[in-house]
């Protein structure tokens, strides 16, 4: 239910459930407390005036931790992840022009003593996976951004939100400094408006899907049809379609290693698919997400 209405009320919730409000209630706090589900609010980076999102994928030859915590130094940075290779360490960024991005890699990461190569894709467009017979539509970049710029109280409830999909308005009238009814207000304009869209996260591990990785795709044909080949596969968390060495980025979680592979398998074997890389994550964090 919250996948598909993050923000339903409890009683609706226990309704459709067949419970009782009180014991929903109870149960939904539970796994909000113990961060198994997680509401969030995705806002386009556009609107803070980030326009250049990249997946990079750096060669190390030492200490692949020591090289993500450096990563997380930077305010940039989405989320790092070393793998199960220990040559590898992979990261997301988020920069306000191609420029900044690419002095950030000349005289930031390329200037890390451990750092023997750095590989950067530029970061055209996000799918969500498909399920239930949703169309294939970009989670980034929104289709619509403010048509005036935001003003404080908007990017205050956006930040709030972030934090918190499912956060009262009382709560967020606290936090943006207004009244009820203007967060109220606020708050719906920019959810209707497509400025901010809410995700549900649900913890892998939790979900018994603790195994991730991700496949590192090139085509030869339209990129488009193949991201919705993998977008409708049943481990596939979310594609991302790239500029750069690789046309796609597929994000997988299942519950196995063996899925994992079956996965990475199947995209191998679709027809226009020339050429992937597989890399299986081993400590991921997440600092700032763009989307889920």
């Amino acid at each position: 239910m919250l996948e598909k209405h993050p923000r339903i009320s409890i009683l609706d919730m226990a309704s459709g459930l067949g419970a009782s409000r009180a014991a929903t209630k109870q149960r939904l706090d539970r796994l909000l407390a113990d961060e198994v589900v997680r509401v969030i609010g995705l806002a386009d980076p556009a609107i803070f005036g980030l326009c250049a999102l990249a997946l990079i994928s750096v060669k190390v030859n030492e200490a692949p931790r020591a090289v993500a915590q450096a990563f997380l130094g930077f305010s940039a940075v989405s989320w790092v992840t070393t793998t199960t290779d220990p040559t590898i360490v992979l990261a997301q960024v988020a920069f306000s022009t191609n420029v900044a991005l690419s002095e950030f890699v000349d005289s930031s990461l390329r200037s890390l003593p451990a750092i023997d190569r750095v590989d950067v894709d530029l970061v055209v467009a996000v799918y969500n996976p498909l399920r239930d017979g949703v169309p294939l539509c970009p989670a980034w970049p929104l289709s619509a951004l403010p048509s005036s710029p935001l003003d404080t109280v908007d990017r205050a409830i956006i930040d709030f939100l972030r934090l918190n999909g499912r956060a009262s308005f009382v709560r967020l009238a606290e936090a943006a400094g207004v009244s009820t009814q203007t967060a109220r207000q606020r708050t719906l304009r920019l959810l209707d408006g497509g400025h901010v869209r809410l995700r549900t996260l649900v913890d892998a591990v939790a979900a018994g899907r603790p195994f991730r990785g991700e496949v590192h795709v090139r085509v030869s044909g339209p990129v488009r049809n193949v991201v919705g080949e993998i977008a409708a596969m049943a481990d596939v968390h979310y594609v991302v379609h790239t500029l750069g060495r690789f046309d796609i980025y597929a994000d997988i979680n299942s519950a196995t290693f063996a899925g994992l592979l079956r996965t990475r398998t199947e995209i191998a074997q679709l027809a226009e698919v020339s050429k992937v890389e597989f890399f299986q994550h081993d400590q991921t964090t997440t600092t700032n997400p763009v989307w889920g």
